[in-house]
């Protein structure tokens, strides 16, 4: 693998995904063959948008930012107007001096001296794709009889909207928020046949205004479809805000088990349900590929017999939301159709 210098950290960590191209699956960094010699960040940009200019290979990513992380230490912090340079010579990127003075060296004295930011840091995605993180929540299958369900509504109704009051049964714990939402999928593990849990469509938010012993009262503050008995309430996390940090996973081998969405088949940017999770070596901001197997036949004949299985990469898969045996992902690249069973794999490892 190519070693780049410290300048690349910088640009270099917002490779978290990369068109698929041939390196990408050998594991070798690669410039785009059309890489331009600058870009100007602009307003709308994403991290996303800017790695795909330069880059092949999203799995550089660890080779820099490890030994340099005493650095940068948030590979978020570009931002709108500043430019990035490719070097071609030292094979480097970096930010141009936005302040051609200060190449002219002054004695400069103690002081304070800070530059105001125009604009926010640049997301790592678009503002669509990140709210589909935190509208589409997981129950694993050991923490769904537990879940905090909504028993009745307010007055005997049977739907509800903002500003009405459910009942609610189940532990809450401490927790004063809770995001509803309404089951949509039940997910079964391809492999052993066994229910791992359900995902569902985030269909609002709810404040406890009354806490007792087996039935808590809460009031809806977010409706997006009316609330009925059934729905089920998951805690709000802050750990939804927190920007994602793609890094190879360390999974050796799973499967998807469901994809969110009517129909058999799933590209880019749907989201897939895994059967693996953080017992597995799993985390948010995890990235997978996905592997199919391959039958080649020595020729047409259809009597033939195949030869030896080969699996193919089709895919990668951001994974944003982890339980134990469970975890959601989104799909960032992909080459074909992909489809429950399909094998995932860690990006690092070589498929069988």
């Amino acid at each position: 693998m190519k070693k780049f210098s410290t300048a690349v950290l910088l640009t270099v960590s917002l490779t978290g995904f990369l068109p698929l191209h041939a390196a990408w699956s050998a594991g070798v960094c690669e410039w785009a063959a059309n890489a331009p010699d600058k870009h100007q960040v602009r307003a709308g940009d994403t991290l996303w948008d800017i790695a795909s200019l330069f880059l092949h290979n999203p799995w550089c990513w660890p080779e820099v930012w490890k030994p340099n992380q005493s650095l940068i230490t948030n590979p978020h912090w570009i931002y709108p107007g500043q430019i990035i340079v490719l070097n071609r010579l030292n094979n480097s990127l970096s930010l141009e001096d936005d302040n051609p003075s200060s190449l002219t060296p002054k004695q400069l004295g103690p002081t304070i001296r800070s530059t105001p930011i125009a604009h926010a840091p640049l997301p790592l995605l678009s503002a669509k794709l990140q709210s589909l993180f935190t509208r589409t929540p997981l129950i694993s299958n050991d923490s769904l009889p537990n879940a905090p369900t909504i028993r009745e509504i307010e007055s005997g109704r049977v739907i509800a909207g903002k500003g009405d009051s459910v009942f609610v049964i189940g532990d809450v714990g401490s927790n004063e928020q809770f995001d509803v939402f309404r089951v949509k999928h039940s997910i079964v593990d391809p492999d052993t046949k066994q229910p791992l849990g359900v995902a569902g469509l985030n269909i609002g938010r709810v404040r406890l205004s009354q806490h007792s012993g087996s039935m808590h009262k809460f009031q809806i503050t977010r409706s997006e479809k009316e609330f009925s008995a059934g729905d089920k309430l998951v805690p709000v996390s802050d750990s939804d805000l927190v920007p994602l940090f793609p890094h190879p996973g360390k999974i050796i081998d799973g499967k998807l088990a469901a994809l969110l969405h009517d129909g058999r088949w799933a590209r880019m940017h749907d989201i897939v349900v895994l059967n693996r999770g953080s017992l597995h070596g799993l985390d948010p901001g995890s990235m997978v590929r996905v592997v199919r197997q391959v039958r080649i036949r020595p020729n047409e004949n259809p009597l033939s017999n195949p030869l030896k299985g080969n699996k193919q990469a089709i895919g990668t898969l951001l994974v944003f939301k982890v339980q134990e045996r469970i975890s959601l992902a989104m799909i960032m690249q992909a080459r074909d159709a992909i489809t429950i069973g399909d094998s995932i794999i860690s990006p690092d490892a070589e498929a069988p």
